[in-house]
């Protein structure tokens, strides 16, 4: 094994121990900063809708909350068509599909940036989520075209890119969001044009032609989703990776939602850019540590006990924030948790992408990325209402899931470091 790689448990569903195509290092590496800077772009354009929400239930007349309900959609169309385009990316092939969703993105927030009526913001909104499906697609290059050896620090490389985004995003769209309703969702609609030439010129197609992506193509759609979904209920592996992706999400979810009500209640001077900061700072923390600290790590470490770590530094900052109220503490446990957030999403990802059969891999990466969506959808609504019961309730309740989390990559690891050879036969 080379030095300064991460050691990669050997799977059988791999098939190999290198990528489904023979591309050069320059043509991975290549590969690897089109798909970095596309979801720079994406993630980018998404989050410059957040700091307008509380502009667009002015500018249509609803409450806050009618406006968190069709802002929910997005996440909602992802839950469910995450596995779809997925599982068409594995019949198509991996370019057709991002270009298909670039334009659909481009066409969604052009036409959001004219948007005068409710019902055509929420359809809008929901045709948004339904083509944000980039990161599982994504993902799946990303495992196409570096070998298993490489396939974390892959993950963590393209992740940097939303963790980027995030960072550009907010500022950005709070700037335009003061020069009137429509020009948040003009430059979304220029950054969706941006990534989407981008793909165009400069993104080749990663799964190649083969036979098993010739039996997919003759086999008919919902057949092949169905057997991608037998696939994973049938592997130990995937469901538990599955659950524990959730668990972990709704732990992440629930202490990013309830930290704004929190900030507003504990420190009143000047809190919004407070918290503003704080999530600047946890997406700055998040972007070194998958763009520096994955990347150059010289220990060999399995993927599962890197998770593990990852998870019970998150959890001993959950605990150290419910039990100490103080600023300084509070930053502290912000590292522990974004730390491990970058650490946690791109790694389990990437031993996801090792158990999945590369004829069903898009599919499979599409119900693991629907898994944090999920816990999305639930979390938020879910903290709003602890918070009502008790300002520390949902943190309480974050450091629960987490303890579950934990609990269930260390069921992973010994699922994956004792019975390797019993996953993954479906390949």
């Amino acid at each position: 094994m080379g030095k300064g790689s991460l050691h990669i448990d050997q799977v059988p569903a791999e098939g190999s121990i290198g990528p489904s195509q023979v591309f050069t290092p320059s043509q991975a590496n290549s590969v690897r900063w089109v798909l970095f800077f596309t979801r720079f772009l994406e993630q980018a354009g998404y989050s410059m809708f957040i700091p307008c929400i509380p502009t667009f239930a002015k500018h249509f007349g609803v409450s806050p909350f009618q406006m968190g309900l069709v802002v929910s959609l997005y996440p909602l169309m992802q839950f469910f068509f995450n596995p779809i385009l997925g599982g068409l990316s594995d019949r198509w092939g991996r370019r057709p599909v991002l270009l298909m969703c670039g334009a659909g993105l481009l066409l969604c927030n052009a036409t959001f940036s004219v948007c005068t009526d409710l019902t055509v913001f929420a359809i809008i909104r929901a045709l948004g989520g339904v083509f944000a499906v980039m990161g599982t697609v994504a993902s799946s290059s990303i495992s196409d075209v570096v070998s298993p050896a490489e396939r974390t620090k892959g993950m963590a490389f393209i992740g940097a890119g939303v963790s980027c985004g995030f960072l550009a995003g907010p500022p950005l769209g709070a700037f335009l969001d003061s020069l009137g309703h429509g020009f948040p969702a003009m430059g979304a609609a220029v950054m969706a044009a941006m990534y989407l030439l981008l793909l165009f010129f400069r993104f080749p197609e990663t799964l190649p032609p083969s036979e098993s992506r010739m039996e997919v193509a003759r086999e008919p759609f919902l057949s092949s989703l169905a057997k991608g979904g037998r696939l994973v209920l049938r592997s130990r592996f995937l469901v538990v990776c599955m659950i524990m992706m959730l668990a972990y999400g709704m732990a992440a979810v629930i202490w990013e939602a309830s930290l704004g009500y929190y900030i507003r209640g504990e420190y009143h001077a000047g809190n919004e850019r407070l918290y503003g900061f704080m999530l600047c700072f946890a997406g700055f923390v998040a972007a070194v540590v998958q763009l520096y600290l994955l990347q150059k790590m010289k220990v060999y470490v399995r993927e599962v006990r890197l998770i593990q770590w990852a998870m019970l530094g998150e959890l001993i900052g959950l605990a150290v924030f419910c039990v100490f109220v103080d600023l300084v503490l509070l930053f502290a446990a912000l590292v522990l948790i974004a730390a491990a957030y970058a650490i946690v999403s791109p790694t389990t990802m990437a031993l996801i992408s090792l158990h999945s059969p590369k004829r069903s891999r898009g599919f499979v990466m599409g119900v693991a990325s629907s898994m944090s969506f999920a816990s999305k959808i639930v979390a938020i609504p879910l903290s709003t209402a602890l918070f009502e019961v008790r300002t520390l309730m949902p943190f309480w309740v974050a450091t629960g899931f987490a303890v579950v989390a934990l609990a269930l990559a260390m069921w992973v690891a010994a699922i994956q470091l004792r019975r390797p050879d019993r996953e993954g036969k479906a390949a």
